[in-house]
């Protein structure tokens, strides 16, 4: 498929569904790793295909955090990351999300860490909390609607993936919160 290639990737087996991961090698001959992205990931995220050495976006090895933002007025909940130094939490904090917790960690890790929360969001079922045109610096596709999925259990879904993939990080999440949403 042509968007796959132009982000950087040479499929490895036929195109499935825009949300299923897509087995393919890197065009970068410093790299040439095994990928997995998702069409979807691609179209919408507007980074390469390689998280490992991706011209856009957090590099696995780069100093980054996960993120976990509300939008009382949107009834949303939003996962995230960001590289260190970058304005992606600014950003949306300008058009009304307001930040819950930052964590530190690797590229690598904050994505699988993102990774984890999301792929639960789907499994249960649920939607995501706010239209593409709501979200004027992307990002619509790691939200979840709080009409769905009560604040405390995205709390818990953040935590959980925190102790599953960074055991380290785990207590830093553990922080209380006064926002309530309703």
């Amino acid at each position: 498929m042509d968007l796959l290639r132009l982000a950087g990737a040479e499929p490895l087996v036929p195109y499935s569904k825009v949300k299923t991961p897509w087995r393919a090698r890197c065009l970068n001959e410093n790299c040439r790793a095994e990928i997995k992205p998702t069409l979807d990931n691609i179209k919408h995220a507007g980074t390469g295909a390689c998280l490992n050495c991706g011209a856009f976006g957090i590099k696995a090895d780069d100093d980054a955090l996960v993120y976990l933002m509300v939008h009382p007025t949107l009834a949303a909940a939003k996962i995230g990351i960001a590289k260190v130094g970058s304005r992606r939490i600014a950003l949306h904090e300008s058009t009304g999300w307001t930040l819950l917790t930052t964590i530190f960690m690797s590229g690598r890790q904050a994505r699988a860490v993102e990774r984890h929360v999301l792929s639960n969001w789907s499994a249960l079922g649920l939607p995501y909390g706010v239209h593409p045109s709501a979200m004027p610096y992307a990002g619509y596709t790691e939200t979840v609607s709080l009409d769905a999925r009560r604040l405390d259990d995205v709390r818990e879904d953040f935590d959980q993936a925190l102790r599953d993939l960074a055991p380290e990080r785990a207590a830093r999440a553990n922080q209380p919160s006064s926002l309530e949403v309703t």
